[in-house]
C-alpha cells in the first residue's frame, strides 16, 4: 500500500526525498549544538536552561525522526521505481532480442540488485551523508570557525581513499560480474540436460565441474569483497586519527577559554557528523563506481528495439518466397547442409517438403525465417530480399511452427491465446479441426499435466493460427499422431487459404496428392 501511495505522487517522490534529507541534516546538527548546550547548563548547574535544552532536545529528536523516515521512504521508492522501469524496459527490450540469442537471467537477478544497492540507492545515500556533513559544517562554524578549519583538514584524507582505490574496484567488480554469469550460464545450462547426465551415469563428472566453478566463482567474489573491505577500513583508520587531531585542537580551545566545554563536546558529536558521513561517502563512491559497469551494462540492454509498423509492411497479405541458389553450412571446413538449393514458393501455394533424418529440413526451414542466413545464394519475400528485412519484420510475414515450440506453465487457452482477445468462434473451431477438443482449456500445463506429443504440437498450431500470416511453415505437424487424427489435421492446414510449407516423413499418398508441389531433399529436385 505504502509504494502504490508514494507511486501516485511519483514526479513528487525526487523533490520530496530531497528536502525531507535535508530537514533530517539539519535537525540532527542543531541537536549535536543542542547537546552541546545542555552539557553546559549541566556544568554551570543552571536548572532552568537544562529544562529548556532537554525539550528542544526532544523536540528535534521527533522532528529527525519523522524527516529520516520519510525522506529515506521516498528515496527508497523512487530508486525502486527506477529499477522497476530498467527492468520493465529490459524485459520488452529482451522480447525483441534476435532469435538464437540467449536471455541473461541475471539481469533480472544478481545484476539488478546490485545497480539498486550500489548505483541507484547509493546516490541517494550520498547525498543524505552530504547534507547531513554539510549542516554539521555550519553547526561547527557556529560553535568556532577554527575548529571547522580542523575538522576539514581532517576529513579530506578519507576522501582521497575512493580515488586510491577506485579503479582497481572497477576491475575486480568486472571480473566478479563475468564471473557471476559463467557460473549461472554453467548452472543452467547442466540442471537443464541433468536427465541427460543421469541417463548416463556422469553425476559425479559433473558434480567436479560444479565444485571448480563454484570456486572459481566465489574466489572472485571473496577477491571483490576483499578490496572492498580493505578501502573501508583504511577509511575507517584515517578517519580515527581525525578524531584524535580533533580533541587535541579543541582541547586547547577550551583551555584558552575560547569556547566551553560544552562546546568541545557539541563540536566532537558535529564532527561525528561530519567525518562519518564522508567516511560512509568514500565507501559509497566505491560502491557506485563497481556498480557502474553493471548499470551501463543493464542501460545497453534495455534500450528500445524498432518497431514494426505493421500498416507500413507491403503485400502483408501475399505470400511469395524465392529461393535462389541457396547454399549453408555451419562451419567453415564442414560439409553444405544444403548446397545450390533453388524452390519458387507462391503465394497460397501448398508444398511438402520431405527427406531422410539429416537432409536439410530443419536447416531449410531456419533459412526460410530469417533465423540463419545462407552462406551463398539470397532469399526474396515479395521480391524482396530477406535479409532486408528486420526480424520482427520477417515474423510478420512467416510463422514457423517446429516440433520444439516452448508452452507456458499456465492454462492451454492462454497458452494458445497468449492473452489475446480471440472470438469464442475461432476457439472452437480450433478445439474440432485440431482435435483437440477433449483437452480441459483451463487446466494448467506441466509434466504432470501428462500431454502426449501430438497433443502439444496441436496446441502450437492452434496458437500459431489466431494471428493471420501470409506463410505457415510446419515442422513435422502430425508427428505422433494416429493415421486418421494426423489425416484430418493435414487437411485441415492444407484447407488455409494461405502459402503453406510442411516438413514431414509423410508417405501417405492420398494426403500427398493434396500438394501443388513436393520436394524430396534427398533428390534435390522437385516433383509435381
Amino acid at each position: 500500500m505504502k509504494s502504490l501511495l508514494w507511486r501516485k505522487s511519483e514526479k513528487l517522490t525526487a523533490p520530496i526525498s530531497a528536502i525531507m534529507l535535508f530537514i533530517y541534516a539539519a535537525s540532527t546538527a542543531c541537536f549535536g549544538i543542542v547537546l552541546g548546550k545542555l552539557i553546559t547548563a549541566i556544568s554551570e548547574l543552571n536548572l532552568d536552561e537544562m529544562k529548556m535544552y532537554i525539550i528542544w532536545a526532544v523536540i528535534l529528536q521527533i522532528v529527525t525522526f519523522i524527516a529520516a523516515y520519510t525522506g529515506r521512504g521516498a528515496m527508497i521508492s523512487y530508486s525502486l521505481e527506477k529499477i522497476i522501469n530498467l527492468k520493465n524496459r529490459i524485459f520488452y527490450s529482451a522480447m525483441g532480442e534476435p532469435r538464437g540469442v540467449s536471455v541473461d537471467l541475471a539481469d533480472f537477478t544478481t545484476k539488478i540488485n546490485t545497480v539498486y544497492n550500489d548505483y541507484y540507492l547509493a546516490k541517494w545515500k550520498i547525498l543524505e551523508h552530504f547534507l547531513l556533513s554539510l549542516c554539521a559544517m555550519a553547526g561547527i562554524v557556529y560553535i568556532d570557525w577554527i575548529m571547522l578549519l580542523v575538522a576539514i583538514a581532517s576529513s579530506l584524507i578519507p576522501m582521497g581513499i575512493p580515488f586510491l582505490f577506485g579503479k582497481k574496484l572497477e576491475k575486480r567488480s568486472v571480473k566478479y560480474n563475468d564471473a557471476s554469469n559463467s557460473y549461472l550460464n554453467f548452472v543452467t545450462d547442466t540442471l537443464r540436460g541433468r536427465l541427460e547426465i543421469l541417463k548416463n551415469d556422469v553425476v559425479p563428472i559433473y558434480d567436479k565441474k560444479h565444485r571448480n566453478e563454484n570456486i572459481n566463482f566465489e574466489e572472485t567474489h571473496f577477491d571483490n569483497l576483499d578490496l572492498q573491505n580493505l578501502s573501508r577500513y583504511v577509511v575507517e583508520l584515517v578517519g580515527g586519527g581525525s578524531f584524535c587531531i580533533l580533541f587535541a585542537i579543541g582541547g586547547l580551545l577550551v583551555y584558552k577559554n575560547r569556547i566551553e566545554v560544552g562546546g568541545i563536546i557539541a563540536c566532537i558529536q558535529l564532527f561525528n557528523y561530519l567525518i562519518n558521513p564522508i567516511l560512509t561517502i568514500s565507501n559509497l563512491m566505491n560502491l557506485l563506481k563497481g556498480s557502474k559497469p553493471i548499470h551501463d551494462e543493464l542501460t545497453e540492454k534495455a534500450k528500445e528495439k524498432e518497431k514494426v509498423d505493421i500498416n507500413s509492411l507491403e503485400d502483408l497479405d501475399s505470400g511469395n518466397m524465392e529461393l535462389r541458389n541457396i547454399s549453408f553450412k555451419y562451419k567453415e571446413g564442414h560439409e553444405d547442409v544444403v548446397k545450390d538449393f533453388s524452390v519458387n514458393f507462391k503465394d497460397r501455394g501448398k508444398y511438402l517438403i520431405v527427406g531422410r533424418s539429416g537432409s536439410g529440413k530443419s536447416t531449410l526451414a531456419k533459412l526460410m525465417t530469417g533465423e540463419i542466413k545462407p552462406s551463398e545464394g539470397n532469399i526474396f519475400l515479395n521480391g524482396k530480399d530477406l535479409s532486408n528485412y528486420s526480424d520482427s519484420e520477417a515474423l510478420k510475414y512467416i510463422q514457423y511452427i517446429d516440433q520444439n515450440s516452448y508452452l507456458f506453465k499456465d492454462t492451454i487457452e492462454n497458452n494458445i491465446t497468449l492473452y489475446r482477445d480471440v472470438d469464442g468462434g475461432k476457439i472452437s473451431s480450433l478445439k474440432n479441426n485440431l482435435s483437440i477438443e477433449n483437452l480441459r482449456f483451463d487446466d494448467i500445463i506441466s509434466d504432470e499435466l501428462g500431454l502426449s506429443g501430438g497433443q502439444k504440437s496441436r496446441i502450437n498450431i492452434a496458437r500459431s493460427l489466431i494471428k493471420s500470416s501470409p506463410i505457415y511453415i510446419f515442422d513435422e505437424p502430425t508427428a505422433a499422431l494416429d493415421h486418421e487424427t494426423a489425416t484430418s489435421v493435414m487437411k485441415y492446414l492444407l484447407d488455409i487459404d494461405k502459402t503453406i510449407i510442411i516438413i514431414s516423413h509423410m508417405n501417405d499418398e492420398n494426403i500427398i496428392e493434396l500438394f501443388d508441389e513436393v520436394i524430396d531433399l534427398n533428390k534435390m529436385k522437385h516433383k509435381n
